[in-house]
């Protein structure tokens, strides 16, 4: 089995950080054929149609003007909302490669600065210390790390009981 390099790791390790850094993003799914990522967040109950629509107005607007003053093109965003007896699920759709930790806290942080309490997340009291001093490929998701011959298509990443899951689909 040849070992993975940084290369073959580098968005298994991406999403999984975004994961562990961002409680409220409740699944990650990447696609490494059009490089587009997918968000989801929980919100409890239903989100109005009102706020629903003020909500994705207003990320448009910031995500334009975050662009704007980088200099950079800005890449659409497209959002869904589905319900489920009691829970909201948000996706916001980003066909931009790679999205930067910038980019990722503040999506993450308008989507809690607009629904605050409502949000559902993985809130843990205690920092990551482990990350720190760790090397990728030592650390969490090892069997994903190295894939013999097989090619990724579709990451899609997920939180279960304070543990992050990266899967190939």
């Amino acid at each position: 089995m040849k070992e993975a390099t940084f290369e073959d790791t580098y968005q298994i390790n991406l999403v999984a950080s975004f994961l562990l850094d961002h409680p409220e993003i409740f699944t990650i799914n990447y696609d490494l054929d059009t490089l587009s990522y997918c968000f989801s967040f929980m919100i409890k109950d239903k989100i109005t149609v009102d706020r629903y629509r003020q909500f994705c107005k207003r990320m448009v607007e910031i995500w334009n003007s975050y662009c704007h003053f980088l200099k950079t093109e800005a890449s659409g965003i497209k959002f869904c909302k589905d319900y489920y007896q009691g829970l909201t699920r948000l996706d916001l759709y980003f066909a931009k490669d790679p999205l930067t930790r910038e980019e990722v806290n503040l999506v993450s942080s308008v989507i809690t600065d607009n629904f605050g309490a409502d949000l559902v997340d993985d809130y843990r009291k205690e920092p990551l210390d482990f990350l720190v001093d760790s090397r990728p490929e030592d650390d969490y998701l090892e069997y994903l790390l190295i894939q013999g011959e097989k090619k990724v298509k579709t990451l899609f990443a997920f939180r279960e009981e304070g543990k992050v899951y990266v899967l190939n689909k």
